[in-house]
């Protein structure tokens, strides 16, 4: 489905989903790694943005 077909308010909601998707997959430590939360402030910075826009 094309995202023009939704509302602006069906598209934030989806937009608001996928970052809170995103950043559950980012917050999953694996044994091996080195966490840092360098790529979670990323996504918050854009998200704010974007809200500002």
């Amino acid at each position: 489905m094309l995202l023009d077909e939704y509302s602006l308010d069906e598209k934030k909601q989806l937009f608001e989903n996928r970052l809170d998707y995103i950043r559950i997959a980012h917050n999953e430590k694996k044994d091996d790694e080195i966490r840092t939360d360098r790529m979670e402030d990323y996504l918050e910075v854009i998200y704010e943005l974007i809200q500002q826009k």
